[in-house]
């Protein structure tokens, strides 16, 4: 992804980037509930700067990665706490679907239901 993609597509998080003698660094924000993944290889790291109300602001730097890697690093992060974003609030939605089922269904069918996971992940897979 480019930079300017990346500016784009992030707008309330990526807000600058630098080159401070042979590390690149990128600032960011995340919001305060978001977690940023363990990075094993140890290709670049993140330092959490300050705290602002609901928001945490980083920054991701490296000296062996280009900014359109470290870029891609930030931006997965981004992705990871956006996807657990729309799968809480997707959940949250079917549990209250799941509740108008029980308070407007009667016993004997909804003892007939079943959620069966397993083939469910297989066809998402």
């Amino acid at each position: 992804m480019s930079i300017d993609e990346v500016f784009a597509k992030y707008p309330q998080n990526v807000f600058g980037f630098r080159f401070n003698q042979n590390i690149r660094v990128i600032d960011f924000w995340l919001r305060n509930d978001w977690k940023i993944a363990p990075n094993p290889e140890k290709e670049y790291e993140v330092k959490q700067q300050k705290v602002e109300g609901e928001n945490t602001y980083y920054i991701a730097y490296s000296a062996t990665l280009s900014f359109a890697e470290l870029f891609d690093c930030v931006g997965e992060v981004i992705e990871i706490n956006l996807e657990i974003e729309k799968k809480t609030e997707l959940f949250n939605e079917k549990m209250q679907e799941l509740k108008q089922m029980f308070l407007q269904g009667n016993y004997s069918d909804l003892k007939k239901l079943n959620f069966n996971v397993t083939e469910q992940n297989e066809e998402l897979v």
